[in-house]
């Protein structure tokens, strides 16, 4: 798979510039088990099940809500992810 975030922590497709760096930071430093940047494991556990929650994805990545809230506002705002239905729905994967 693709990664959505450039090696020196950079968006791929993301031109907001006034995002915090440190976003990036926390959003891949997950689980030591699993060498790719947490976006592109959370875009591939949405891809396999789309009832994912996010509780779910804590605990699969072993990183904090704040930590998977940031991953997902990245899949967001970059067009690869969107939630549909609200705290009952379920993801879809839009790439």
């Amino acid at each position: 798979m693709e990664s959505i975030l450039r090696t020196d922590g950079t968006n791929d497709t993301n031109d907001d510039t006034n995002r915090d760096t440190n976003d990036t930071d926390d959003a891949n430093s997950h689980s030591a088990n699993c060498s790719c940047p947490l976006p592109d494991r959370l875009l591939e556990m949405i891809r396999t099940n789309g009832s994912v929650t996010i509780e779910e994805m804590m605990r699969q990545c072993k990183v904090s809500r704040p930590t998977v809230t940031r991953a997902i506002r990245v899949l967001k705002a970059a067009g690869w992810v969107r939630r549909v239905g609200g705290t009952r729905g379920h993801w879809e994967a839009l790439r």
